[in-house]
């Protein structure tokens, strides 16, 4: 079996012309339909990241950024696919795909006075409250939509909570932080 995956994975890169290896991880080749772009103020605080090893386009924090998870103390991102990212045989590994999974649809919005109260609740306790919260709903072309509420104190995010397809009893909370490395 070991054998099969090897020839697998150089039969697959041999397969990929030069400039495909080397624009693998681009988002210039994406669908007509990917949001690849994101409107002001949310480029300075989002990225959109291509993978083409896992077939997706993720959410990310932007340049200036680091997300940690809350619970797990790990770096965050958005998977296209969903939250839990689909696990692929060999030979579906190896197939160049790399923008199967993207975002199709990004509404923004701003919380009202009325809205805040109850927003601020998804925070931990003892953070908060914000009197600054946007909404990002990310709609990808897997029917998976992310509603992003990013907390902001000046012009920069410092929390996210992350609901996902309207549901935020499962959530997923992200510390934002300045990364000067990045």
């Amino acid at each position: 079996m070991k054998r099969y995956v090897a020839i697998v994975l150089l039969a697959s890169t041999s397969a990929l012309a030069d400039g495909q290896r080397a624009d693998i991880n681009s988002c210039a080749n994406a669908p007509a339909d990917a949001v690849v772009a994101l409107p002001a103020p949310y480029e300075r605080w989002f990225s959109i990241q291509c993978e083409g090893i896992r077939k997706a386009h993720f959410v990310a924090p932007a340049p200036g950024f680091a997300w940690t998870e809350q619970n797990t103390a790990k770096p965050y991102r958005f998977n296209a696919y969903g939250p839990i990212a689909p696990s692929f045989s060999p030979t579906e590994l190896n197939t160049y795909e790399p923008h199967k999974y993207h975002f199709v649809k990004l509404v923004p919005s701003v919380m009202t006075e009325q809205q805040l109260p109850g927003v601020n609740r998804l925070l931990p306790d003892g953070v908060g409250p914000y009197k600054v919260v946007h909404q990002v709903d990310f709609n990808s072309n897997n029917r998976v939509i992310y509603s992003l509420f990013t907390f902001i104190k000046g012009d920069s995010p410092e929390w996210i909570v992350a609901c996902v397809n309207f549901n935020c009893g499962t959530r997923a909370t992200i510390q934002v932080r300045p990364n000067n490395g990045a």
